[in-house]
């Protein structure tokens, strides 16, 4: 099956992605669980309701922009995404998106008026506390690293975020982010 971009709006299963990589579950809801997919090779983050198998644009125009600020501050369908590959959900319903093109994280908001606002949070150099060095695990490493989201809203990225290295341990990062004033 070829990859494309086809299907929001309708049915999941007549939708196209291309090199969907990251999943995220969101079941604050247990009537309308809903899964967020990282669609990589398009430059989108989608999601599908999986009560109604329908699946919709979330995030990313297609395109990856030319310069920074990709689209923050604004509505996060028209923001411009480069290989998306992790999608993380926090527990007031913001998404947050590892972007390897882009090297950072972004983080959108919950829907307000039918919008959703998205915004840069990590990037290289970015503060990072709790860094952790691992330095006696065998693992494949990916340049741009991963992300998660505990219970109480913490930001947890690994490998390249927050300036990728500590000291000379390029890629062996596992940090909280802690926001400037806040998300």
């Amino acid at each position: 099956c070829a990859g494309g971009y086809v299907g929001d709006g309708g049915s999941a299963l007549g939708a196209k992605l291309n090199n969907p990589i990251g999943l995220a579950l969101d079941e604050r809801d247990p009537a309308n669980p809903i899964l967020y997919v990282a669609d990589a090779a398009n430059n989108r983050v989608r999601q599908v309701n999986l009560a109604t198998g329908m699946i919709d644009l979330v995030a990313g125009d297609g395109t990856t922009g030319a310069a920074p600020p990709y689209g923050d501050g604004a509505d996060a369908r028209t923001a411009q995404l480069s290989d998306p590959a992790f999608v993380a959900v926090a527990p007031d319903g913001s998404v947050y998106v590892a972007e390897r093109g882009h090297s950072r994280i972004r983080r959108i908001a919950p829907p307000s008026g039918g919008l959703r606002a998205i915004s840069t949070v990590a990037m290289p150099g970015a503060s990072c506390t709790g860094a952790l060095v691992l330095n006696s695990l065998s693992y494949a490493q990916d340049s741009a690293g991963s992300i998660a989201v505990d219970e109480d809203g913490t930001l947890f990225a690994s490998g390249a975020f927050c300036g990728g290295t500590i000291g000379t341990n390029a890629g062996r990062v596992v940090a909280r982010l802690e926001p400037a004033g806040g998300w």
